[in-house]
């Protein structure tokens, strides 16, 4: 039986290595006299990414980063409405960062709503959780980390948000071109949302089409992160129609030495080919998630692919896993 979903929701599970262990953060909500993992309600305007990193950081006092998902839990509240959560496993980011969406905050127990933390090794976290569904949601994290496929880095394929049509462009623009087709209104407005999530995957390194509409897109991120759009000439509609092979070679590259969290904004013409690249390095299972006909993304969606090394640095990658997303307009 299926439910309509009433209440979204999302956390996260935090997760070290302390002497060869893997240990993970639970927290204690005297209200509910549990022991769980942070996670709140979605917000107007924000994506579940963004709520998992804000509830993160509210309820355990630290600024997380995410990785892989962990899939999703449902069930029923007391006044009979359906809620859906879904999980990351997440980092703690490095002091200093300059890619976390929210700022860690000054933690002090609250008697009111969290009262306690503990990091604790898997297995005993395992017997300090309340629900079952918390427990099954850390068997997976347990699994990942066991196989060498907890640790990944996230390779975010954006396409850039609305631009202008090229004949509204043609007419008022004397001077218009390909290369300075600039974004709408509300191209841009979604090129300003874009920094909550692609901050909550800690991008690091933001990479572009040199034309106008795809550098606009990053670049209110980018100027969030304090650095610089790395152009890549190759990555432009016309550089794909001419040599369709440097493009993918470049495209391929970025999977095989995924070690910096990355966003490549790209046009819709070479979508087909960007999600080819994938094909490789990707379960059947998780191709699942990648779209199968034009326009392939919509303007401002994305594609997440958390890349892992589980043959250790140097190694083929395996996309363990692929999300699609697009923040608000």
């Amino acid at each position: 039986m299926t439910h309509s979903i009433d209440v979204r929701a999302a956390g996260t599970v935090l997760w070290r290595e302390r002497k060869g262990s893997l240990q993970v953060l639970l927290i204690h909500r005297p209200k509910w006299s549990d022991w769980s993992f942070p996670k709140g309600k979605l917000k107007a305007g924000e994506t579940l990414a963004e709520c998992a990193v804000r509830e993160t950081t509210e309820e355990a006092g630290v600024a997380p980063v995410l990785g892989r998902p962990l899939g999703w839990q449902h069930y029923d509240l007391a006044d009979g409405r359906h809620k859906e959560v879904r999980y990351w496993a997440a980092t703690i980011a490095p002091s200093g960062s300059p890619v976390l969406a929210t700022r860690p905050t000054n933690w002090v127990p609250n008697k009111g709503e969290i009262d306690d933390r503990r990091w604790l090794n898997a297995s005993a976290a395992a017997k300090k959780l309340t629900r079952e569904d918390d427990k099954k949601i850390l068997s997976q994290l347990v699994r990942a980390y066991e196989t060498g496929k907890l640790a990944t880095t996230p390779v975010i394929l954006l396409r850039h948000t609305r631009a202008k049509s090229r004949s509204a462009w043609a007419t008022e623009n004397s001077h218009a071109t390909e290369h300075n087709r600039p974004l709408t209104k509300v191209g841009q407005a979604r090129a300003q949302n874009l920094i909550g999530t692609l901050g909550a995957y800690g991008i690091e390194e933001v990479t572009s089409s040199p034309w106008k509409r795809c550098v606009d897109t990053v670049a209110p991120y980018t100027r969030a992160l304090g650095g610089v759009v790395r152009v890549v000439d190759a990555l432009t509609e016309a550089a794909f129609a001419a040599d369709p092979e440097t493009f993918l070679a470049w495209v391929r590259d970025q999977f095989l030495h995924a070690n910096t969290p990355q966003v490549i904004s790209l046009h819709r013409p070479t979508l087909q080919a960007v999600m080819n690249t994938l094909r490789p390095f990707t379960a059947a299972k998780v191709l699942a998630q990648v779209p199968k006909k034009d326009p392939w993304l919509k303007t401002g969606e994305m594609i997440i692919a958390h890349v892992a090394f589980p043959g250790g640095p140097g190694t083929s990658p395996d996309v363990v896993a692929l999300e699609r997303t697009r923040p608000v307009a």
